[in-house]
């Protein structure tokens, strides 16, 4: 077995690992990445752009969220499970790592609120040319820093309590790397199917879609061997098309996104089970939607409800952005074409077509009677312009009438897993009594538990946003304490 020795080891390159790697080289030590895959950046390749709170961004466009306003949302949108000192700690220093990342020449072009009555936090990057991370690393790399490909964290090497290595599995070999500080960052555990279906309501592959390439939870399952307590786990999921093309970001590809608008919804029953307005934020869209039967349900559009938005727009624009720059188109586009295509060329089991009620229900195999009863029911409600059942906004009642009619099966697609390990605010990860464990450090997804069991889209950016925070904190926190040790 070889043995290699580092100060500092960081078990992942996306976005957390990257932070923490280039904030311990800054302040002097040596460090080296361990990344299981081939590349760094992540699954997500470092992402679109952080959460940032009162930045100078928010304050030329006057969209200012205060850090009191931040700290409190999330935690009242935790009902106050999360760990108040971790949140307040993030927020704090997400406005400086939005500096610290333009000092690295990354231009964040717009700022985003992603969902209506969401908070301005998204300060969106231009990924064109170069990612987050490419910005990150030409740094880190000047500092010494190094990547070593192919390195799967498989054991912590603990002494007296105290991790100081970690043991890696290279070309098939273990080898041992002794370190002073370890920081988890692995990014999840949305591609390990066992861990998905016990700590999740979904079955990979079946029930939800997940963009998590190399995200097995292997650093979650070292820090729990290690003694670590367990934090919340979840998918930062939403509803749409499992389909990976077809999905596309936030659910629908561009063709499709008349599916992501508040529209009728029903079950494998025929039945309607709830307000869309929903549908207005992913998180709670798929909530609803997951307590079906299969949990999966399906909307209903035909060409009248096309023309209504050909005429005024869609209902909701997702995201809203400042400056608009029309990136995001707000009317529907080739729906029609695309439906077509799709159907013909027999690319996914999840859309249908149909001239009436009866042959749409034939072809998802559910009863037309109670169908065409669910419908019939919606649409006196949207002639009376009140739904007497779930108070559905008026401004979304459209009613199901048409020549032409489109279904689409929903169910939970994921951006990324959050949650697994405890961690305190200084990224320490810690035990069930609260102490820390010395020398171990998590940060990013493996540790992102501050929502507990629903993704906050209305403070956008936090994904990536807990990552290089956390991974700074880390940083920093473990520079102290190899100073402490000698």
């Amino acid at each position: 077995m070889k043995q290699l020795s580092t100060e500092v080891a960081v078990i992942g390159a996306g976005p957390a690992g990257m932070a923490t790697a280039l904030t311990a080289a800054r302040l002097g030590r040596k460090v080296v990445i361990f990344e299981k895959g081939d590349y760094y950046g992540g699954a997500i390749g470092g992402g679109k752009g952080p959460l940032g709170i009162n930045t100078l961004q928010q304050r030329r466009l006057q969209r200012v969220v205060t850090e009191d306003e931040a700290f409190k949302y999330f935690m009242d949108y935790s009902h106050w499970r999360a760990n108040p000192a971790l949140v307040a700690a993030y927020v704090n220093k997400s406005s400086d790592t939005i500096h610290w990342l333009e000092d690295l020449g990354c231009e964040f072009n717009s700022l985003n609120a992603y969902v209506e009555g969401g908070n301005h936090t998204w300060h969106v990057y231009d990924d064109s040319e170069y990612s987050i991370c490419d910005r990150i690393w030409a740094k880190a790399k000047e500092l010494g820093v190094k990547i070593v490909y192919g390195a799967a964290g498989k054991d912590l090497i603990l002494r007296d309590g105290r991790v100081v290595g970690v043991q890696i599995v290279l070309n098939n070999e273990m080898e041992d790397v002794m370190a002073d500080a370890v920081v988890i960052a692995t990014g999840g555990f949305g591609n390990n199917a066992e861990m998905v279906a016990k700590y999740t309501p979904y079955e990979l592959g079946k029930t939800v879609c997940a963009m998590t390439r190399n995200c097995d939870g292997d650093g979650i399952r070292m820090a729990w061997d290690a003694g670590a307590s367990k934090g919340y786990m979840f998918y930062d999921a939403f509803a749409g098309l499992p389909h990976p093309q077809l999905g596309g970001p936030g659910g629908f590809c561009s063709e499709l996104r008349p599916f992501r608008q508040p529209n009728l919804l029903f079950n494998q029953q025929g039945k309607r089970f709830t307000d869309e307005t929903a549908m207005c934020n992913g998180a709670y869209g798929i909530n609803a939607i997951r307590q079906q039967p299969g949990t999966y349900a399906y909307m209903i559009l035909t060409d009248e409800i096309l023309d209504h938005y050909r005429a005024d727009g869609f209902a909701i624009a997702l995201p809203s952005q400042d400056p608009f720059t029309g990136r995001y188109e707000d009317w529907p586009r080739g729906f029609e074409k695309k439906m077509e295509e799709v159907i013909r060329e027999k690319q996914s089991p999840d859309l249908y077509m149909g001239d009436s009620i009866e042959e749409i229900a034939a072809q998802i195999q559910i009863d037309a009677e109670t169908l065409k009863t669910t419908i019939e029911e919606y649409n006196k409600f949207c002639d009376q312009g009140q739904d007497q059942i779930f108070h559905k906004r008026r401004s979304f009642l459209l009613p199901i009438r048409g020549k032409k009619f489109y279904v689409a099966r929903l169910s939970a697609n994921s951006y990324a897993t959050l949650g697994g390990i405890n961690i305190n605010e200084k990224a320490e990860v810690i035990r069930e009594d609260g102490s820390a464990i010395q020398g171990l450090y998590a940060a990013g997804n493996d540790a992102n538990t501050i929502c507990v069991d629903s993704y906050c889209f209305e403070m956008p950016g936090h994904t990536s946003g807990f990552a290089y925070n956390t991974g700074r904190i880390a940083g920093e926190n473990l520079n102290t304490y190899i100073d402490s040790c000698k």
